[in-house]
């Protein structure tokens, strides 16, 4: 199960503030152990869950004031085999120029 924050964050609202009540009482129904936020076995799904929360992808800000970061997955196949994270120094619609 995820986090409050993790899910203000999937809806892009900011993650600051107290936790929601109603949050709060389904975490209790729902969780068996609250420190690995392990789901009660009635409440787990036997196969992968296709309406699952997904995370969308922004664009590059145009503001050069803001330093942004980006992941990149490099893959082998159809496997992703690592993640790299960089820090973007130019930006233009086409290539993305970045640093360590």
């Amino acid at each position: 199960m995820i986090l409050w924050q993790q899910l203000k964050l999937l809806r892009k609202e900011s993650s600051k503030g107290r936790q929601a009540s109603w949050f709060k009482i389904i975490e209790e129904m729902m969780l068996e152990n609250r420190s690995n936020r392990q789901l009660k076995p009635e409440y787990m799904i036997p196969n992968e869950n296709k309406k699952a929360l997904q995370a969308s992808l922004d664009s590059c800000s145009r503001d050069n004031r803001k330093r942004e970061w980006i992941v990149l997955k490099s893959l082998k196949g159809k496997e992703a085999t690592s993640l790299t994270i960089r820090k973007v120094v130019t930006y233009t619609p086409k290539k993305v120029l970045t640093e360590y």
